[in-house]
């Protein structure tokens, strides 16, 4: 894995009547730069947030690491050049 990316994810399990009404959500995401350059308690109050509404049986902030130059690769695309060789066959 080249360079490291993090993205902060804030996941939540809905309190369920039975087992499996509800999958796990996201709800909230924010990358390392804009965490901790802007706002390193956004996540955090936004989970608070969501716990008083009783909704949410877990909530949890969840590092997901990811490799920065594939999601560069991906937003970023670039132009792969294929060789190969032509023949053509003379048809008599």
């Amino acid at each position: 894995m080249s360079e490291k990316y993090i993205v902060k994810m804030l996941f939540g399990q809905r309190t369920c009547s039975y087992d499996g009404e509800y999958a796990p959500e996201v709800l909230d995401a924010i990358d390392e730069y804009t965490h901790d350059e802007a706002n390193t308690m956004y996540l955090e109050e936004k989970l608070l947030v969501l716990e008083k509404t009783k909704e949410f049986a877990s909530l949890k902030i969840i590092d997901i690491q990811l490799d920065r130059k594939e999601i560069d690769d991906i937003l970023s695309p670039k132009i792969q050049t294929l060789k190969g060789e032509i023949n053509i066959r003379n048809q008599s």
